[in-house]
């Protein structure tokens, strides 16, 4: 069974952090994230204009870095994004989203063929340069 946890993207403060607690919505759905266990913080309010959710695949990459939804992993001469669609993992080539027929199951890999390259927050240049 593969750990669960979660980083959070700090929109306002561009800086990464890990999820050490969280509130939820009636619905079910993340409404803030905790870098700390430590009550009466602010914590950080999960929409588009404020921060984003990453959740851990389990996979590690060839340097033991840990793989979360949103990274940029390559293989190869390959590059894709690391999404979650309906409870699987899967990489997406960059510059090819809109093509689910190019979509690798990450799972394929093992953790000595795939490196974390960066993720979708932190550098987005890397998005740009496959377009």
């Amino acid at each position: 069974m593969r750990e669960i946890k979660y980083q959070a993207w700090d929109v306002k403060n561009k800086r990464m952090f890990q999820a050490a607690n969280m509130s939820f919505r009636p619905s079910g759905d993340v409404f803030k994230v905790w870098e700390e266990t430590i009550p009466n913080t602010q914590g950080l309010l999960i929409n588009p204009t404020t921060g984003f959710l990453r959740e851990y695949t389990g996979l590690k990459d060839k340097n033991s870095k840990e793989i979360y939804e949103g990274d940029i992993v390559a293989f190869l001469s390959f590059q894709g994004q690391v999404v979650m669609d309906d409870g699987s993992w899967y990489m997406i080539p960059l510059g090819k989203e809109d093509n689910v027929d190019n979509i690798e199951f990450l799972y394929n890999y093992n953790d000595e063929m795939l490196e974390v390259i960066g993720n979708i927050y932190e550098n987005p240049e890397l998005l740009e340069a496959q377009q």
